[in-house]
Formats: structure tokens, sequence, C-alpha cells
């Protein structure tokens, strides 16, 4: 069995496998690719077996810092209630994803701070000052209430 991927990295070995110049082609051939890649993946999730989850994103789009180190989360918003993710994905794999949606700035994990364990949430911060930016609250598990950190200490 193969490792699972997220769309974004099946997206890329198309793209790279059939030599495509997707910056080049009408908008109409584009189209056709991307619909013909997400067929493939979801038949390759199957066939597979891969284990997704399916998570909601949230942008913790105004964050202050209360004292030195010490950050709170004024408002957030939720940018897409349906990410499937692989089930093991590493932290690589998330800041690419989020990368390739232009949610951060940088392909490099060490920028990042990943937590949690995936079971019920993942979040996201800036590693140098610990900013919260994103988190990934799980969908198909059962929570009691949301789990929502509003203050962290570095």
């Amino acid at each position: 069995m193969s490792k699972a991927m997220t769309f974004d990295q099946y997206w890329n070995r198309y793209v790279a496998e059939d030599g495509l110049d997707v910056w080049n082609m009408s908008d109409e051939t584009f189209t056709w690719h991307r619909k013909e890649a997400k067929r493939l993946y979801a038949m390759m999730k199957k066939q597979e077996g891969w284990k997704m989850t399916t998570y909601r994103l949230i942008d913790y789009f105004d964050v202050y810092e209360e004292e030195e180190g010490c950050w709170s989360v004024n408002n957030l918003c939720v940018i897409d209630e349906n990410v499937e993710l692989p089930e093991d994905i590493t932290d690589s794999a998330l800041v690419q994803y989020l990368y390739n949606r232009n949610l951060v700035e940088f392909n490099d994990p060490d920028l990042y701070e990943i937590e949690g364990d995936g079971d019920f949430y993942i979040e996201v911060f800036q590693a140098e000052q610990m900013i919260p930016m994103y988190r990934l609250d799980r969908v198909d598990v059962k929570q009691e209430k949301p789990v929502m950190a509003e203050t962290w200490e570095v």
C-alpha cells in the first residue's frame, strides 16, 4: 500500500508525470486536467484504502499579544468546512497543504510549529514567536464542546 497524500501532493505528481505546462494552458484545459486528477485521486484513495480525516479549517485572523510571549485570539473565521487530509499527515505535508492554499508564506516546516495529535484538532503557530495562525478541528468525531485555547504562553 502506498502512503496517503493530500490532493495537492497528488496534483503536483500528476502534473510532473504528464509533463503538463499548467502556466501556459487554457483555462478550459486546466479545468479538465484538474477534474481528471480529482477523479483519479478519489479512485486511488479507495483502491489503496487510505485512511483520511476530515477537518474544519479555522483562521485566527485577529491575534494580539497581551504581554510578552502571551497571545490571545480576538477573532477567527472558518475558511473551509471540509478539508480532507491523510490520517497520518506529517508536519511538512500539512505546511505544504497550507502553502498551496496560499495560507502560509513559505513552504518550510521549520518556520511553523504544529501541535495536536489530530484526534480532535491540530494547531499551527508561527514558530519563532509562537503566534497562533490556524486550527484544524476534526469534524468526523463528536466533541462535547469545541476545543479552543484562548491564550498561549511561550
